[in-house]
């Protein structure tokens, strides 16, 4: 039969790089949409090829145990009031633990509804990342998603099938080698649906289906737990419920947002550790809200700063990235909002002096401090003994002072968020230090108060290390019955 093949270069470039050679079937390019691009045909491409066409299982193509679709780009508006709209996921977003997608206007798309997606469906990123996935959980359903996720409605008993398979490294690069696109990368509805997929015996389709089921209860029964920690906040410290429509403006317009400030409160400001801060930002109605509301408390309200040992930043070091065997896992600020992070990266542990200094340690609060500011994750079950960029600050609880669950927690809530963007400051890129983050108020609760939320805290995050435990074991099952 006949055949395509890389042909080996001649020119002196061959002897800088050796370059990477396979022979391909024609009907493999047939099979394959007649793409000629060597990336569709690496080795990696073809090993994976092989194995699924080889193994002692029977394949289907994806087309046949689900429906998958995807949209061009349309346009849409956004809007503040979720009451004309529906949130509208984007490629990114579906990897993350609790997004806040923007809302679409309903009005000026008549085919709003055909965007919405449904709880079981799975999401496969199909631009510039590519290869990303996930499963609908219940709090998204009749949600919208962007033209940058392409849909698959799988047939039972195959959700869990589906979604292992398209998780295996192997079958990503595959994915990720059907790729088109000369500026940013796209994949499209069609190249999934040429994906040939094993099926192994009966008791492992039922298996998996039963565990990826599970993933999904655990990961809805961990944010309704991180929900209801963050009600609790509110309630127990006798904190009243404030929304945009309460902020008091100067303009009551609204036409210039704008606010009146007393000398006598900048000068405050700066006595209790900030500094003579002229922005408007810092003075927005919504924080002074938070603030004026945490100052009413029926429970004693200290800082930040006074129940911790330490809010730091590690120093900026130099950084060598490697292969994950020979090195440390390393944490951006994206990561630590996913579901289970996504282009980890990894420190060379010869190469990176002093690594354990950017250790990371059960208990801590991390919050993002360059850029998007004031995410937050706890360590617990997750990222202990991890590395992480120093775009992260790590805040550390006095255990004598504050139960650390309680703590994230806050830092979490509405009233925490607001305090801690309110220090946000720079010309280019936003950033926020940890003696800021050390002025910020916390009521404190009894201790028990406390330990109940910190205990929610706590199990919210056992519940997402034993989703990812299952999936993990399913990838397992999954390929020791295919190979």
């Amino acid at each position: 039969m006949n055949s395509i093949q890389h042909e080996k270069p001649t020119s002196a470039l061959g002897t800088l790089f050796k370059p990477q050679i396979s022979s391909v079937m024609a009907n493999m390019a047939r099979d394959n949409a007649f793409r000629l691009d060597a990336g569709n045909y690496s080795p990696q491409a073809i090993s994976t090829q092989q194995l699924l066409q080889r193994g002692k299982h029977k394949n289907k193509k994806l087309s046949d145990i689900g429906d998958v679709f995807g949209f061009g780009p349309f346009k849409r508006t956004y809007i503040s009031d979720p009451e004309f709209g529906i949130p509208l996921l984007t490629s990114a977003e579906i990897m993350g633990i609790n997004p806040h997608p923007k809302i679409m206007a309903k009005a000026d798309l008549p085919k709003w509804s055909q965007y919405q997606v449904k709880k079981g469906w799975i999401a496969v990123s199909c631009s510039g990342t590519i290869g990303n996935v996930a499963i609908i959980p219940g709090k998204w359903d009749s949600w919208g998603m962007s033209q940058d996720a392409i849909r698959i409605v799988p047939e039972k008993p195959y959700q869990g099938l589906i979604y292992t398979f398209l998780r295996l490294p192997f079958i990503k690069h595959q994915i990720v080698g059907s790729k088109s696109g000369s500026v940013i990368d796209h994949i499209y509805a069609d190249d999934l649906k040429r994906l040939d997929v094993p099926f192994p015996a009966q008791g492992v389709i039922d298996k998996l289906d039963c565990l990826i089921s599970r993933v999904l209860h655990l990961r809805e029964e961990s944010d309704n737990f991180l929900s209801e920690a963050n009600s609790f906040v509110t309630e127990f410290n006798g904190l009243a419920q404030f929304h945009k429509e309460d902020e008091k403006w100067f303009d009551t317009n609204k036409e210039v947002e704008s606010v009146i400030v007393n000398s006598k409160d900048i000068i405050l400001n700066n006595d209790s550790g900030s500094e003579y801060r002229l922005d408007a930002h810092f003075y927005n109605p919504m924080a002074q809200l938070a603030i004026e509301n945490i100052k009413k408390a029926k429970t004693e309200v200290k800082t930040i700063e006074d129940v911790t040992e330490r809010v730091f930043l590690v120093p900026r070091f130099k950084r060598n990235y490697v292969d994950e065997k020979y090195g440390h896992p390393f944490l951006s600020g994206k990561n630590i909002i996913q579901t289970r992070p996504t282009n980890l990266k990894y420190l060379s542990k010869s190469e990176t002096k002093n690594l354990e200094l950017y250790y990371l340690e059960k208990k801590w609060t991390l919050i993002t401090c360059s850029g998007t500011i004031g995410r937050t994750c706890f360590v617990w079950e997750n990222y202990e003994n991890y590395t992480a960029t120093q775009h992260i600050l790590r805040v550390v609880a006095d255990d004598a002072q504050i139960d650390p669950g309680y703590l994230y927690a806050f830092l979490s809530s509405q009233y925490g968020k607001l305090q801690v963007l309110r220090y946000s400051h720079g010309s280019v890129i936003d950033e926020i230090t940890g003696k800021q983050i050390g002025k910020v108020f916390i009521p404190l609760l009894s201790k028990e108060g406390q330990k109940q939320i910190g205990d929610l805290v706590r199990s919210a995050y056992e519940k997402r290390a034993e989703a990812i435990r299952l999936e993990d074991e399913a990838q397992e099952i999954l390929m020791k019955a295919l190979t």
